[in-house]
């Protein structure tokens, strides 16, 4: 009787020791599949930082002259004054004590084309 049980007893084992490979196999696949990361959110643009408002005034004579508006009425008077130039680069000096602007177009001065301030 002895021998029979010892025969019961070992496919019992196997399948013991089978089963805990299996679940060992299932453990490993679990732990070696990669943790996927997620991209973070896109900003939204209401959430992006406005840029704040940004200008320069020259102050002389008790004048006050805004760069910005001074550049686009010489922009505007020299494209209406010279429409076969094109523009690749354009200076503005500002001379207060004369109280004009004067422009430097493609690295050529028209003195004629000044821009009161």
């Amino acid at each position: 009787m002895a021998t029979k049980s010892t025969k019961k007893a070992a496919p019992v084992q196997e399948a013991a020791v089978t089963e805990t490979k299996k679940t060992a196999k299932k453990e490993t696949a679990v732990q070696a599949e990669p943790v996927k990361e997620t991209a973070p959110a896109p900003v939204k643009k209401e959430e992006k930082a406005k840029e704040a408002s940004v200008s320069v005034v020259f102050e002389f004579a008790d004048k006050k002259v805004v760069a910005k508006e001074l550049l686009a009425k010489a922009k505007e008077a020299f494209s209406a004054a010279h429409k076969d130039v094109v523009v690749e680069e354009m200076n503005l000096y500002i001379n207060a004590n004369d109280g004009y602007a004067y422009l430097v177009v493609n690295g050529t001065e028209y003195p004629e084309d000044k821009i009161e301030l």
